[in-house]
């Protein structure tokens, strides 16, 4: 299923936050206890965060996926007017990674082709492109969740990146590399999906 990119209005308890690339367990475990996402779009771009980088599974541990962007000052630019790079097929490249990660996951044949048609789009902004797979995400999720597109950025008091990796332990689902890297907490949603499926939801519930 394809998400659309409509957003609903936005009421007090979604949980505020950057737009993502995907985003971390972490992070999607609070947009369900507050019912959905209000993303900021008029928040500026901060380097180095989920809004352009995620963490997926692979044989020898973490591995890092970047979006490229445009040469600039991105940090003074509002995100929605952030230009991703095509200069090289970071596309493809992902993709690539995320099928050899993710190939023998029990739900991947439920979602590689809607997941592999998403890679296939070049918008323009680093905000379209994200949008697009959280939307997704919250489509399979199916749990009700809402995504709305807030205007009450301070950039005084609200200018702490989403972490990475947790900062306090979570409760562990099976992972395709468990036997050999261990449990790797907090990474892409993606990775959630593709390992507990239809379950992914009543995780992300979890205290």
């Amino acid at each position: 299923m394809f998400a659309t990119s409509s957003a609903a209005p936005v009421t007090p308890h979604l949980y505020r936050s950057a737009l993502p690339y995907f985003g971390t367990v972490d992070l999607w475990r609070k947009a369900v206890a507050s019912g959905g996402f209000a993303f900021r779009q008029n928040e500026h771009y901060q380097r180095r965060t989920q809004r352009n980088r995620c963490e997926i599974a692979t044989p020898q541990g973490r591995q890092l996926l970047s979006v490229p962007l445009l040469a600039g000052k991105h940090e003074a630019c509002p995100i929605t007017q952030v230009r991703i790079s095509y200069a090289e097929d970071w596309r493809k490249q992902h993709w690539a990674s995320i099928s050899a990660a993710y190939a023998a996951a029990p739900f991947w044949d439920e979602y590689c082709v809607c997941l592999e048609a998403l890679f296939w789009r070049k918008p323009d902004t680093l905000w379209d492109w994200n949008w697009g797979l959280v939307a997704w995400v919250v489509s399979e999720l199916n749990a009700g969740l809402l995504l709305a597109k807030a205007d009450d950025w301070q950039p005084d008091l609200d200018t702490r990146a989403e972490p990475m990796r947790p900062q306090a332990a979570s409760t562990p689902y099976p992972q395709v590399f468990t036997e050999r890297t261990g449990w790797l907490s907090n990474l892409t949603v993606l990775d959630l999906l593709m390992c507990a499926g239809p379950r992914a939801a009543s995780y992300l519930a979890l205290p």
